[in-house]
């Protein structure tokens, strides 16, 4: 494919739930002709699948030290991407690629929808702006973890969820690593509410596909990391959750929602839960009749996650906003 003047740079956070995905996407974009840049420190670099050589000219892996800390901040003046202003003096456009599902950004919502800072029992139901039937919340327990983590201010003056608005408000485009057929509703509604146009990507990564796609697997047990999820729906395996930070309750109460797994079901005080508790669930997927729906439903959703040609469509749409800045509604 012919080559473009398009340059993306790829920063994603340092863990490898998000090295690989932005690793894979670097190499579909590169692909298509796009010149990408990607940033992370040099140990991660060195861990990283060795890329194509036919795109050596177009994949720059660029190595970043991390800096040296004194008392274990930052350099004054580098606490925050807001105090380089280079964004502004050469006009480089951001775009942010969330390796979390769509139901979890609706879930908080655009900056400042919740207005005053919410209490831990406000994250236990669906936020107003969700306009339709939706059992994405938290647990109370789950609910007091992230209220504790995200919404309180930390030494930077800021709280996470503060950071990720500034992130979301400046970005020209959100890309999701989902796709309409799994999360139609709720990204026409984050769109709604975000004001970004929409882009697209279900592809795999990591080792453990080669696991997941053996025949002797039928269910994975595992935390709901979205990453996961897609690697296991590709293979038709059934789904059971036991998630524990950040996104993964939102996650698993989605899946639960699109009758694509079963939670395990936990004390919603204390998050506490029994052996009794996973085994109950485990025999539900796996052999009772009960289950019969939830197993034909994860075979079905394979034919979507593993369509290539359906996301090989939402790459090349997402390669023209890139070159262009237009974006055609699917």
């Amino acid at each position: 494919m012919a080559e473009s003047r398009t340059h993306v740079v790829m920063l994603p956070w340092c863990a490898f739930g998000h090295l690989i995905p932005f690793f894979h996407l670097s190499i579909s974009l590169a692909k298509s002709g796009v010149h990408v840049s990607f940033i992370s420190t040099p140990r991660n670099i060195q861990r990283l699948p060795k890329p194509p050589s036919t795109l050596a000219h177009l994949l720059d892996l660029v190595e970043l030290p991390l800096p040296s800390l004194d008392a274990g901040l930052l350099p004054e003046g580098a606490e925050a991407t807001v105090d380089i202003p280079s964004d502004k003096e050469f006009q480089v456009k951001l775009q942010f690629f969330s390796v979390i599902t769509a139901s979890v950004q609706v879930f908080f919502g655009p900056p400042g929808a919740r207005g005053a800072l919410p209490s831990p029992k406000d994250l236990t139901v669906p936020p107003e702006w969700i306009t339709f039937p939706s059992s994405v919340a938290y647990q109370m327990h789950e609910a007091i973890a992230i209220f504790d983590g995200a919404y309180q201010e930390n030494v930077s003056g800021l709280s996470d969820i503060e950071r990720f608005n500034k992130v979301f408000g400046a970005s020209q485009a959100v890309l999701f690593r989902s796709c309409h057929e799994i999360e139609g509703e709720y990204l026409n509604l984050y769109q709604e509410l975000i004001g970004k146009p929409r882009g697209k990507v279900c592809m795999g990564w990591a080792p453990q596909q080669e696991i997941l796609a053996h025949p002797s697997i039928g269910v994975s047990f595992f935390h709901s990391g979205w990453g996961s999820v897609i690697e296991n729906l590709q293979f038709g395996n059934t789904l059971v959750v036991l998630p524990f930070i950040v996104d993964q309750p939102l996650t698993a109460r989605f899946l639960v929602e699109k009758g694509l797994a079963i939670e395990v079901k936990r004390n919603n005080e204390d998050g506490s839960f029994s052996r009794d508790d996973i085994a109950k669930s485990l025999r539900e997927a796996m052999v009772m009749e009960e289950g019969e729906k939830l197993r034909n439903k994860t075979r079905d959703a394979a034919n979507v996650v593993g369509d290539l040609k359906l996301h090989q469509d939402y790459m090349a749409e997402f390669v023209k906003f890139l070159k262009t800045g237009i974006w055609k509604q699917i």
